[in-house]
């Protein structure tokens, strides 16, 4: 789940940034790389934040072995 987390904040918009995002990188008002230096942060955020909840998940409802 970690992992789906990391690409599902990321991936597609680091493709969209580079393919759609060309069109609009003489108007920004900043260099290419520090929009996708913050998405790329925000990746690892977002990971983390999912690796919290699903530690607070299994705190709360702890699982007794293996269920069929």
């Amino acid at each position: 789940m970690i992992f789906a987390a990391y690409q599902t904040s990321g991936s597609a918009i680091i493709t969209n940034y580079f393919s759609s995002g060309v069109a609009v990188f003489a108007f920004l008002g900043t260099s290419v790389i520090v929009p996708l230096a913050v998405i790329l942060v925000f990746k690892f955020v977002g990971a983390n934040i999912l690796r919290v909840w699903l530690n607070f998940e299994e705190r709360r409802n702890p699982t007794q072995g293996a269920q069929a």
